[in-house]
């Protein structure tokens, strides 16, 4: 899908695909902080792990400037609701 949306756009990376446990919440912030260094703050997150509950994958904490990730025990509570 991301060399799809990458060809489409002329070639220019504006999708990278990341595989891992989503779970892991080193692995989670090691992505974003790839991202953050290729591209800067993504205007578009698509974690495909599940459905939010209502949050944001990620955000940007308005006083720290830092991101702010997707809480764990919230994806665990998702993925046991279902």
């Amino acid at each position: 899908m991301a060399a799809s949306i990458n060809e489409f756009t002329g070639g220019h990376v504006q999708a990278s695909p990341f595989v891992g446990d989503v779970t892991d919440a080193t692995f989670r912030r090691a992505v974003y902080d790839q991202v953050i260094g290729a591209h800067g703050v993504p205007r578009i997150c698509v974690p495909a792990a599940g459905v939010n509950r209502d949050s944001l994958a990620a955000k940007i904490n308005k006083e720290t400037g830092k991101a702010e990730l997707y809480s764990i025990d919230e994806f665990r509570l998702t993925s046991k609701s279902t």
